[in-house]
């Protein structure tokens, strides 16, 4: 059974948190105190359970102007099973739904051609942070891709 659930930050994110340390830290190397931030507490999460486990996380921030997507994790054994596009897309809807117009996010340059298959599009210059390389990129309402050929938001 696959499940996806919403977190806010009154909720244990301990599940979110351990995901993103396995892929963030110590996948790629980027130090558990730029991983972790204020803005969870902030942001809406998503997070999936799959194979018996919490698998693949993802988060929405909020700023009161713009929706930015990011910290979009699946565990390095369970990849390559649309987990990452399942996330994504329930924090796209939930914006989209209530009416959000643009969502950005700055997206590691080798997860590019997965964000552009949901709909993403870039948004300005390729930049370096720590020793990971990111483009911008931003999805409008009415821009998201389907698989099947169905209703878009």
């Amino acid at each position: 059974m696959i499940r996806g659930v919403y977190l806010s930050y009154n909720d244990d994110l301990t599940d979110v948190h351990d995901i993103r340390k396995a892929v963030f830290t110590d996948e790629l190397g980027i130090p558990e105190d730029i991983e972790r931030d204020d803005n969870d507490m902030m942001a809406m999460h998503a997070v999936l359970e799959a194979e018996g486990g919490m698998v693949a996380t993802g988060r929405m921030k909020y700023d009161g102007d713009t929706f930015e997507l990011d910290k979009v994790a699946v565990l390095p054994d369970h990849r390559r099973n649309g987990y990452a596009d399942f996330v994504v897309r329930m924090l796209l809807d939930k914006v989209f739904l209530a009416d959000g117009k643009t969502i950005y996010a700055n997206v590691i340059k080798a997860s590019v051609p997965f964000f552009e298959t949901i709909g993403f599009i870039p948004n300005g210059d390729a930049f370096t942070e720590g020793n990971i390389d990111y483009l911008p990129m931003k999805v409008e309402k009415g821009g998201v891709k389907t698989l099947c050929g169905g209703h878009d938001h």
